[in-house]
């Protein structure tokens, strides 16, 4: 009785907590448009409310209630703090967070590994064989986690639909009220965020009682037809360069995305165990030769990389941009020797996988320190191609200097303007004066004296 009641616990956690998350991210998201105290302490109670509030939903079903919520509000307060730290250290106002889209990615990846190193930790404690032997735990909670996210952005998706259906109703009938009291944004934050505890909830529930992984464990039916295509690709790319084999796509980041897909196959197939791994042969002989290939995406991907930094110079995308292209390309290597050496090449793989996901989450927490800044890297380096004489005072993406790198883009502006009055570049002085007197990008750049 007492187990079936918690049981029916869960969704009612599940709604009071992403209500609660959701309303807490609007309260904070109102203040970080300020300068000052406030809109820094915004910053923080937004991250935390978002960060917390995801990781209970994350971990709802999976530990007892008392032990999620202590997780979760551990990792919410550290890695809120860690993103404020982050944005306090390059920039000098907490709205600067909405421009730096590498500082976000690098706070969800750290939250998104953390979550599963987390409950694998807890596991370790009362199993033999330690952290490591955990691996199964941590494979089926990483899919855990991609299983909940589309569960719960589909159920707030039709509680909004059904919303915006019953008030369709009402208005038709001359009463409006439910859409006049959704339409703050306080209720719509509650309802959003108890719309994806529900659906977080609902899933969880599902994993207590049945496997949720069936449905990803058909997508390694396509990896025969993947194969194919991705060595018709990278063929097509060696013979007659990426650009023909793309079209108009950006080779990079297309490139990347395929090795990624690459990577979520072959550890479809390896699944967990190797009593749980693909039984038919043409299906762990397809993952296999996946493995085998997936080197030959992650260079390509940095060649085309190397390329632009050569002729743009580096920014904070191109510089995530390497490291995801490095993580894959060690992936690749791993994957490939794995595979190469034949015997048990998924029980290598798996290891693999461990072994590289504690390596993303610790780059990840790296890049959200002042060990890694990479607004600094990218001012330095345009300024270093404008001594160099690599690029011209009209080449110059002043406008960004000013207005997404922070502190290090006003410091590489004020070098910028020593060395115009140094060297006498009535160019570059102007731009720069016209920089300051712009009020948006587009003044800027369309500006004609």
């Amino acid at each position: 009785m007492a187990k079936t009641s918690a049981h029916n616990m869960v969704p009612l956690s599940g709604i009071l907590v992403g209500a609660l998350a959701g309303v807490g991210v609007w309260a904070g998201g109102q203040s970080i448009a300020g300068d000052g105290l406030a809109g820094w302490a915004g910053l923080w109670g937004a991250a935390v409310s978002l960060f917390g509030g995801a990781g209970f939903l994350a971990m709802l079903g999976s530990l007892p209630r008392g032990g999620v919520l202590r997780r979760a509000l551990g990792l919410g307060l550290g890695l809120g703090t860690l993103l404020l730290w982050a944005i306090f250290d390059r920039f000098d106002a907490p709205r600067a967070l909405l421009h730096t889209p590498s500082l976000i990615f690098g706070a969800a990846l750290v939250w998104a590994l953390s979550v599963p190193l987390i409950l694998c930790q807890f596991h370790a404690q009362f199993h033999a064989g330690g952290f490591l032997a955990q691996y199964p735990r941590l494979y089926r909670q990483i899919w855990d986690l991609l299983g909940r996210g589309l569960a719960a952005g589909l159920v707030a998706g039709l509680i909004w639909g059904g919303v915006f259906f019953f008030d369709g109703l009402l208005q038709s009938a001359g009463m409006g009220f439910v859409g006049a009291v959704t339409a703050h944004p306080l209720v719509a934050s509650a309802v959003t965020g108890g719309g994806f505890g529900l659906g977080a909830a609902l899933f969880a529930q599902r994993y207590m009682t049945q496997d949720p992984l069936l449905p990803l464990k058909l997508l390694r039916l396509f990896a025969p037809a993947l194969l194919v295509a991705v060595v018709i690709f990278c063929g097509a790319a060696l013979t007659h360069g990426q650009g023909a084999a793309l079209g108009a796509l950006s080779p990079a980041y297309f490139v990347l995305l395929v090795a990624v897909m690459m990577i979520v196959m072959v550890s479809l197939i390896a699944d967990e165990t190797d009593h749980a791994a693909a039984g038919p042969v043409f299906l762990r002989l397809s993952g296999r030769g996946l493995a085998v290939v997936l080197p030959l995406p992650a260079v390509l991907a940095l060649g085309q990389l190397a390329l632009r930094v050569a002729d743009l110079g580096w920014t904070p995308g191109r510089l995530a941009a390497v490291a995801v292209a490095v993580w894959v390309l060690a992936f690749g290597l791993g994957y490939g020797v794995s595979a190469l050496f034949g015997g048990v090449w998924m029980a290598r793989v798996r290891r693999v996988n461990f072994v590289l996901a504690s390596a993303g989450f610790a780059a990840a927490l790296v890049w959200l320190t002042p060990l890694f800044d990479a607004q600094s890297i990218s001012a330095r380096t345009q300024v270093a191609r404008y001594v160099a004489g690599d690029v011209s005072a009209a080449g110059l993406d002043l406008w960004t200097l000013r207005a997404d790198w922070g502190w290090a883009g006003q410091a590489a502006l004020a070098r910028l303007s020593d060395l115009a009055q140094s060297n006498g570049d009535a160019a570059l002085t102007r731009r720069l004066q016209d920089l300051v007197a712009a009020p948006d990008r587009w003044s800027f750049e369309n500006y004609r004296p």
